[in-house]
């Protein structure tokens, strides 16, 4: 089977899963920012097309937390791949020695 060469590096996948991890919190601290300032702005902005906008937003929300759940699950995947792969060479080269 020619063009099957498979190739991976844990290393460099548990360093992408950190990476999208540390987005996933980045994003959950912007949305919980954004919550506060767009909150605020009943303190100089009154009637129904404030109510109607900050409804709007909240509105938002559980998309908003789907999305950081989904970013955070993405990375804990690629760690689950990364430790599996990881696992199996060792286990591979540990037959390999016949030990």
């Amino acid at each position: 089977m020619a063009g099957n060469n498979l190739t991976f590096n844990p290393d460099q996948a548990l360093g992408v899963a950190k990476s999208i991890k540390t987005k996933a919190s980045n994003a959950d601290t912007l949305i919980k920012q954004l919550q506060t300032e767009i909150h605020a702005v009943s303190g100089w902005w009154q009637g129904e097309s404030q109510t109607a906008f900050v409804q709007q937003f909240d509105g938002l929300m559980p998309s908003f937390k789907e999305l950081v759940l989904c970013v955070e699950n993405i990375s804990k995947n690629l760690t689950q791949i990364a430790n599996i792969k990881q696992q199996a060479e060792q286990e591979m080269a540990s037959k390999l020695r016949g030990k």
